[in-house]
C-alpha cells in the first residue's frame, strides 16, 4: 500500500519527491515573474532534500531570483553555495553556468576586474565542452566589461565573435543585440559612419522580426548619433520614432528620458520649424513645448 498511498511510503523516497515538486514550483514561479514565491518554495525544497547536487541546483536557482531581486549580496553566497558543491562533484558545465551568473552579478555593480575575471573562467569551461552558444553569450558579456573599461578594440572583438556565433545559429534577436553593441562602441570613438552602419543593422533585424519595444532603443542611439553630428532634423526624426513605441508601451521612464533628449536637441538646433515638429509628435503644442523646456532650465539650474 504504502507504494501508492504517500502518506504510508518511508520518508526516504516521499521526502526526495516533494523537494523534486518544490524546486520545480518554484521554477515555473520564477518564470511568471513571481519571486517572493519562487524563493519559498526553493527554501521549501532545500528542507526536504538530501541530494547535495540537487540542492547545489537549487541554490543556484535562489542566486537568479536574488539576482532578479538586485539583492547581491545574497545572490553571490547562494552561487557561491551553488559553486561549491558543483565543484565537489566535478560538475564542471554547472560550475560554468555559475561563473557566469557571479560576472553579472560583478558587472552590475562595476566590480570589473571581478567581472572579468568570473566570465573568463566561465568561458573556459564552455570552450572545453565544445558548446559555441554558451560561450557566445559570455563573449557578448566580456564585450561589456571591457567597453565599461573604455577598451574598445577588445570590446569590438568580442562582440564580433558573439556575433559570428548569433549568426552560424540564426539566432537573429541576438545579432541585433551584437550590432547594436557594435554600434555603441564605435560611436564612443566617433567613428559615425561604422556606429550608424552597426545601429541599422540592428535596426533591420529588430523591424524584420517585429521585436518593436527593442527597436526604440536603436532609435534612441540613432538620435543622440545624429545629434553628435549636428544633424538636427534627422536626430529629432529618430528620437520621436523611439518615444512613441515607449510611449506604446507606456514605459515612462524612458519616455522621460526620451524627451529631455529631444528638447536639448531642438534647443541646441535653433530652428523653429523643429519646435513644430517635436510638438506634434509628442501631442502638445509649441507653447506647452516652450514651458516644458523652461521648467527643464529652472530645475537645472534650481
Amino acid at each position: 500500500m504504502w507504494l501508492t498511498n504517500p502518506s504510508c511510503q518511508p520518508d526516504d523516497i516521499v521526502k526526495p519527491r516533494i523537494a523534486v515538486a518544490f524546486h520545480n514550483l518554484g521554477m515555473v514561479a520564477y518564470k511568471q515573474r513571481q519571486l517572493p514565491q519562487a524563493e519559498t518554495y526553493y527554501k521549501q525544497s532545500l528542507q526536504m532534500s538530501n541530494d547535495r547536487h540537487g540542492k547545489a541546483n537549487t541554490y543556484y536557482q535562489l542566486g537568479m531570483v536574488k539576482q532578479a531581486q538586485r539583492q547581491w549580496f545574497e545572490a553571490v553566497l547562494y552561487y557561491q553555495y551553488a559553486l561549491q558543491i558543483f565543484r565537489e562533484f566535478d560538475d564542471r558545465y554547472k560550475q560554468a553556468s555559475t561563473y557566469h551568473q557571479l560576472g553579472t552579478v560583478a558587472l552590475e555593480n562595476e566590480q570589473w576586474s571581478q567581472a572579468e575575471a568570473c566570465y573568463q573562467q566561465a568561458l573556459q569551461i564552455f570552450w572545453e565542452f565544445d558548446d559555441p552558444y554558451k560561450q557566445a553569450g559570455t563573449l557578448h558579456a566580456l564585450g561589456a566589461v571591457v567597453q565599461e573599461q573604455r577598451r574598445f578594440e577588445q570590446a569590438e572583438q568580442y562582440y564580433q565573435q558573439a556575433l559570428a556565433i548569433y549568426i552560424e545559429f540564426n539566432d537573429y534577436p541576438l545579432q541585433a543585440m551584437a550590432y547594436h553593441q557594435l554600434g555603441r562602441v564605435a560611436e564612443e570613438q566617433r567613428q559615425w559612419t561604422q556606429a550608424d552602419a552597426y545601429y541599422q543593422q540592428a535596426l533591420q533585424l529588430k523591424i524584420k522580426f517585429d521585436n518593436r519595444y527593442n527597436q526604440a532603443s536603436t532609435y534612441n542611439q540613432l538620435g543622440r548619433l545624429a545629434e553628435d553630428q549636428a544633424q538636427w532634423a534627422q536626430a529629432v526624426g529618430y528620437l520621436l520614432q523611439a518615444w512613441v513605441i515607449w510611449a506604446e508601451y507606456q514605459d515612462e521612464h524612458h519616455m522621460g528620458k526620451t524627451m529631455r533628449n529631444l528638447l536639448r536637441v531642438v534647443g541646441a538646433a535653433g530652428d523653429e520649424g523643429l519646435w513644430g515638429r517635436v510638438a506634434q509628435g509628442l501631442g502638445v503644442s509649441v507653447e506647452e513645448l516652450r514651458g516644458f523646456v523652461e521648467k527643464q532650465d529652472t530645475e537645472k539650474h534650481g
